[in-house]
């Protein structure tokens, strides 16, 4: 052991330039001055390296600059995420740029709840006021409901009447137009044509031999019509002005 701590210090003088000879001697002033040129060539290269541009070399750009800066976005958003989450006080050890992006995205945050506050606040505001006329009409109702509880034959009554004096007098009122002019409209003076064309739609029907019943008819188109829908006789499918007996034997 006390061999090697020997040639330890034997090397350390031997770097130091101070021989260690049987009949050369050092002291601490020799060390101290080793030690400071030492220094300061050590601070010599260091300051070297501070001021040299190569020192960290930019690499050369390479792929898409729009790619690039997605991936820039989508770094600072997951920094700003993490930041987010730390107490202010830890927030030295993200950059400065980051801390404006919070810092702006948290102020948007703000404005955008601010916006859908007032939007909310006018909504509740609207709603209040439907809600009070809702519940000023079902009040309305409650009182009407048991004050005809309380006598339902005479509101039967009151509710039933005018709608029946209504109607007698509209009655009375249409009654000879419904009676005679009406009638008159329908079937204007004498009747006889309908029973003269149903019994030639009769006679056809019954006498035909080449299966075509059908008549020409192109008078009293109210009545074709009325017995159209009463399905008593049918069109031609292609003469519009031909009518036959609906076949009811089928």
């Amino acid at each position: 052991m006390e061999s090697e701590a020997s040639e330890s210090q034997a090397s350390v003088y031997t770097e130091m330039g101070i021989g260690i000879g049987p009949g050369d001697e050092f002291g601490l002033n020799e060390v101290h001055a080793y030690l400071t040129d030492k220094l300061k060539r050590l601070s010599v290269v260091i300051d070297k390296y501070h001021s040299s541009e190569d020192n960290n070399p930019v690499p050369q750009v390479r792929g898409d600059l729009q790619q690039l800066l997605k991936y820039k976005i989508s770094f600072v958003s997951c920094l700003s995420q993490q930041l987010r989450r730390l107490h202010p006080q830890e927030w030295v050890r993200f950059s400065a740029h980051v801390q404006l992006d919070v810092i702006a995205g948290l102020k948007k945050e703000v404005q955008d709840l601010k916006s859908l506050l007032s939007v909310c606040e006018k909504q509740l505001h609207e709603d209040k006021n439907e809600l009070a006329d809702l519940e000023e009409k079902i009040k309305h109702l409650d009182e009407m409901y048991v004050e005809r509880q309380r006598n339902p034959e005479v509101y039967e009554m009151d509710s039933l009447l005018p709608v029946q004096k209504s109607l007698s007098v509209e009655f009375n009122k249409h009654r000879r137009e419904l009676q005679n002019d009406m009638i008159e409209k329908i079937f204007p003076g004498d009747n006889n044509y309908l029973v003269d064309f149903l019994q030639v739609l009769t006679k056809a029907y019954f006498d035909d031999e080449s299966s075509d019943p059908y008549v020409n008819l192109e008078d009293q188109y109210h009545c074709l019509e009325m017995l159209l829908e009463a399905d008593i006789i049918t069109r031609h499918p292609h003469d519009f002005n031909k009518f036959r007996l609906t076949n009811f034997l089928q």
